[in-house]
């Protein structure tokens, strides 16, 4: 049971005065600082307090299909180079003439590689277009866990958790952010649009020009 609970005097998010509510009028964040429980337990971290609350609640491994600006310069500079320089190459020999049989499954294979580096990139875009037509869920940004096996400039990759009503009951969404950063607050209340297993989370420009 809580005995007491402190509020932010200003929302952490938009920097909104509080009025000693739980959640801010203007961005949806919460404004829960600290709770105390009767056994004099503390709660410092509104993550950890979320973490205790959601022990319950099935999660769904999703995907995300946010803009990944990593896969984007990614495929951009690899594919583009494994694109670009055979291409080049290909131009400059055959215009030349000395254009040797051989150097043909070469100049293919390399740009079959890059062609195949898009495809990440391709299909992303497809599952975003999907979840974009999708109705929208209001979430919680519930906080984070991180992928140890995908690393970004030697750190992991954070996964957001998400708490959403889906058709088949409340579920904690964990989806990737594609990097290490924590793009989402804690507490936030976000859009949020499902196809499959795939999400995809209302950027803020969005939901500024509805």
């Amino acid at each position: 049971m809580v005995s007491s609970i402190e509020y932010y005097s200003k929302c952490p998010s938009c920097g909104a005065t509080s009025g000693n509510k739980e959640v801010c009028d203007y961005c949806g964040s919460s404004l829960i600082k600290k709770r105390t429980f009767e056994n004099k337990e503390v709660i410092n971290s509104l993550e950890e307090q979320y973490r205790i609350e959601d022990e319950q609640i099935p999660v769904f491994k999703g995907k995300g299909c946010n803009r990944d600006m990593f896969m984007i310069l990614f495929s951009s500079i690899f594919g583009g180079c494994f694109l670009l320089v055979p291409t080049i190459i290909l131009i400059a020999f055959t215009s030349s003439g000395i254009m040797e049989p051989f150097i043909y499954p070469m100049l293919l294979l390399f740009m079959a590689i890059g062609v195949g580096s898009f495809i990440p990139l391709i299909r992303s875009s497809i599952k975003r277009s999907k979840c974009k037509k999708s109705p929208a869920l209001t979430g919680i940004v519930r906080g984070y866990t991180e992928n140890r096996i995908v690393m970004v400039n030697g750190s992991p990759v954070k996964m957001v958790r998400v708490l959403v009503n889906l058709p088949s009951g409340p579920k904690i969404a964990e989806i990737s952010t594609g990097g290490p950063d924590k793009p989402y607050p804690v507490g936030k209340m976000v859009k949020i649009h499902n196809y499959e297993n795939y999400f995809y989370i209302e950027e803020e420009k969005e939901r500024f020009f509805e």
